[in-house]
């Protein structure tokens, strides 16, 4: 048996304490990470529309919850959830189908809306948001529909998000069972 140069022998009060500060590094920068999303969140917002006044209400609501866990992923999240306050379009951010997340549930017109990055792009990865799609619209009653919305749609024009919405919603109205 040979001890490595790399090799650290600590106390167990060492390892422990170790841990915890790695704990609440991680801590600092998720919340770190998360107010930066909000700040690119409100100046796409400014580059927008010359201010952020249309979505005041949008973004104290969203600041209140923001540092919820598993919440707002990217700006383009936090965009949508803005846009869907704005528009008083009851949403439910981050529920849980079986091991997976839906960015946002709209109960009222039965639509699971996933905000799409760049990384949605590759062929493989469209093939297993299909395969999670369908198996998430399995666990539910007849009716529901997925939206994706890519995040560079929303972030060139916010607007179109609920005009978008609709017209999956139109598309989908004539479906035969």
């Amino acid at each position: 048996w040979t001890v490595r140069k790399t090799t650290k022998f600590k106390c167990k009060d060492c390892k422990e304490k170790e841990s915890q500060e790695k704990i609440e590094l991680k801590s600092k920068i998720a919340t770190l990470t998360k107010a930066n999303r909000l700040t690119n969140a409100k100046e796409i917002i400014k580059k927008q529309f010359g201010n952020v006044n249309t979505y005041d209400r949008s973004m104290k609501i969203i600041e209140r919850v923001l540092y919820r866990e598993g919440w707002f992923q990217s700006a383009g999240e936090i965009l949508a959830a803005a846009e869907l306050i704005r528009t008083r379009t009851k949403a439910r951010p981050q529920v849980q189908f079986g091991k997976w997340r839906v960015d946002y549930v709209l109960p009222n017109i039965k639509v699971l809306l996933e905000i799409d990055g760049m990384h949605h792009n590759n062929p493989e990865k469209i093939g297993r948001d299909r395969r999670r799609d369908a198996t998430i619209l399995n666990m539910l009653e007849y009716g529901w529909i997925f939206v994706r919305v890519k995040e560079a749609v929303i972030k060139e024009n916010l607007k179109s998000l609920m005009p978008l919405i609709r017209r999956e919603l139109d598309k989908n109205k004539f479906r035969k069972i």
